[in-house]
């Protein structure tokens, strides 16, 4: 992509058609590879109750390929449509984002904020007709902490790192104790699973067939395809209870697929989809689009701000210049692409947690405009007027940015008109994960957040800030320490100045670059009577206010 093309109306309307086209073909000539599927998992419907006891819902990935609520975490993607789907937080996200009570009716914390004592919520029964007890959150927690799941759970450095005591008090209360101060606990602990079906059945067979306690029970599935699930009629909140039978996730990669399932009626709902999918169901028969402001912040880390793996190329990269970093910044024409590659529904924020949402936000911190001149300026003064190599790498497919190819090669055009050498390279999600577990290159890597997870700063700091994390991306100590007093303060007024001093921070060394606030599009079709979504949520779910007709 020429970066004169990126600004200018026609660009869309130029990639729309193209795209259309080449629907029209793939339908044409039988190409969609998702018929099989669709023909598959037809609508059911039936005299009594609702019409429709099935939905059928369209996922641009299913992650792991498992529906074992602890390995969603490791694909943040399938957080949602699997995770809450088959399982149950201690303390769950209500609809407007703030905390709820789930599996624990209430917790309190020792003066020193170390321990956290959890009174459980009686009555609940996991899906093989076991009671839910303490056991089954220790069960969980002990899952993460063994060595040999370490790394399939996102947070698991963070929960490896600190929790240090499981104390059952009895069935429905639980303490738990960290070494030191960990805010996020109530977002990081795993969904209890049921202990006895757990120790029974071993660590193997429970990652294919995982019984918990959430609103589905997992079903079957088939792989490279679907994952089928079905209403669990003893799930304890009646107001989150389906009032449809069974869940079907179709894994249906091409967006056309999507597109054309909805359009057809085979496809109940989808996500995650790009400016030319909205333009075309704008105009199809019983489509309705539904949207979540600010559910995807979309990020840039630098791979040589990782400590680990201290090669010489990474030690002397370029961009351990600030001066380089905001350079890259100015090079970028965020408004255009906002506007032409994201349609609008992006708009650019001023640091790496810089959603609207976010906790500490500063006003005074504007995003950084786009200024060729000063990003030339810049890489001047940092002594490298003459450019220097960079990779930047993303996934291939997306979920929460189905643009994002197009968005990457805008911004490498945008580099290169600086001076930067910059190329791109997309890779499967798969190989993109690996690469940057590895951190052995010297280059950046894109990717898009649910807008929940930076409510509150202190998330992201600790996934890649705080040392203690696989995940770290910028080895420094001052927003090392603005992490740690962030995750040890308890205190709202408290939290609220520090948070404003680590945004402050983070826009004057931009060690990683936010780059959009991203709305989220959800289509529903005429099955569907009404779906409450959950504010900064991007995900294909969570499916409770998933309503049939």
């Amino acid at each position: 992509m020429k970066r004169e093309a990126v600004g200018l109306n026609s660009y869309l309307d130029r990639l729309f058609s193209a795209e259309l086209s080449r629907r029209n073909f793939l339908i044409a000539t039988g190409g969609l590879s998702a018929a099989s599927i669709l023909a598959a998992c037809n609508n059911n419907t039936s005299s009594t109750g609702h019409g429709y006891t099935t939905m059928n819902i369209a996922v641009a990935d299913l992650g792991t390929q498992t529906p074992d609520p602890m390995y969603a975490y490791s694909h943040s993607a399938m957080y949602a449509p699997i995770a809450l789907t088959c399982g149950e937080q201690l303390v769950r996200r209500a609809y407007n984002g703030s905390h709820a009570p789930a599996l624990a009716t209430s917790w309190t914390i020792s003066p020193d904020n170390l321990t956290w004592t959890f009174t459980l919520r009686s009555g609940v029964t996991m899906h093989d007709g076991s009671p839910f007890t303490a056991r089954d959150l220790q069960t969980a927690i002990q899952r993460v902490q063994n060595k040999g799941n370490t790394g399939d759970f996102v947070l698991s450095e963070n929960l490896v790192a600190v929790i240090t005591k499981i104390n059952i008090i009895d069935d429905l209360h639980i303490a738990i104790t960290t070494s030191t101060p960990f805010f996020t606990l109530l977002d990081s602990l795993p969904m209890p699973v049921a202990t006895d079906y757990y120790n029974r059945v071993g660590e193997a067979q429970f990652r294919k067939q995982p019984i918990a306690a959430g609103p589905f029970k997992f079903t079957s599935q088939v792989l490279n395809q679907s994952m089928t699930f079905t209403k669990f009629d003893a799930f304890w909140d009646p107001t989150r209870t389906p009032n449809f039978t069974t869940l079907n996730l179709l894994l249906l990669p091409e967006e056309s697929s999507r597109v054309a399932g909805l359009q057809s009626g085979s496809v109940d709902a989808t996500n995650g989809l790009s400016t030319v999918a909205i333009r075309e169901l704008q105009g199809s028969s019983g489509v309705q689009l539904l949207s979540v402001p600010g559910a995807e912040a979309i990020h840039m880390i630098f791979a040589a701000l990782n400590p680990n793996d201290p090669t010489p190329a990474k030690l002397n990269s370029p961009v351990h210049d600030v001066r380089v970093r905001q350079a890259m910044l100015y090079a970028l024409d965020r408004a255009g692409m906002a506007k032409s590659i994201l349609g609008g529904t992006a708009t650019p924020v001023a640091t790496f947690d810089g959603l609207p949402q976010t906790l500490g936000q500063d006003p005074a911190n504007v995003p950084y405009a786009y200024n060729p001149a000063m990003a030339k300026q810049l890489l001047q003064a940092a002594g490298f007027a003459s450019g220097f190599n960079f990779t930047l790498v993303s996934k291939s497919s997306d979920q929460g940015l189905p643009e994002v190819q197009d968005l990457c090669q805008a911004m490498v055009s945008n580099w290169k008109d600086v001076g930067i050498n910059a190329t791109y390279q997309p890779m499967e999600a798969g190989l993109q994960a690996t690469l940057q577990d590895s951190w052995t290159f010297d280059g950046g890597f894109l990717f898009s957040l649910e807008g929940l997870k930076v409510f509150d700063p202190t998330y992201d700091g600790n996934q890649y800030f705080a040392r203690a994390s696989g995940n770290v991306t910028a080895d420094d100590p001052k927003l090392f320490a603005l992490t740690t007093a962030l995750s040890s303060t308890f205190d709202d007024a408290a939290r609220a100045v520090i948070a404003r001093q680590y945004d402050d921070y983070l826009y004057a060394t931009q060690p990683g670059l936010g780059l959009f606030s991203r709305d989220t599009k959800f289509a529903i079709g005429p099955h569907v009577k009404s779906w409450t979504l959950q504010d900064g949520n991007g995900g294909a779910g969570p499916f409770w206010g998933l309503r049939a007709n």
